[in-house]
């Protein structure tokens, strides 16, 4: 029996859902797990900042970050 197009347009509706509720879900379900790994990865940036290594402190941030610090009024 063929399909008419409003059933295929369903079908693939229904398989995209799927797909997109598969891949959007998040890798890690252990809130426990995940606050650990930050707390320790924020520990070795304080021993990284108290050290001076530089690799150290700037590896917790993106390597494409961003930023700009703004002048103080009296450095004008």
């Amino acid at each position: 029996m063929p399909q008419t197009d409003h059933q295929m347009l369903r079908r693939c509706l229904a398989i995209l859902v799927v797909v997109m509720a598969a891949t959007t879900m998040p890798a890690s379900a252990d809130p426990a797990a995940d606050e650990a790994a930050i707390r320790q990865r924020l520990q070795r940036w304080v021993a990284d900042f108290n050290a001076r290594r530089l690799a150290g402190v700037c590896d917790l941030f993106a390597p494409d970050l961003r930023y700009s610090i703004p002048v103080a009024r009296s450095q004008r």
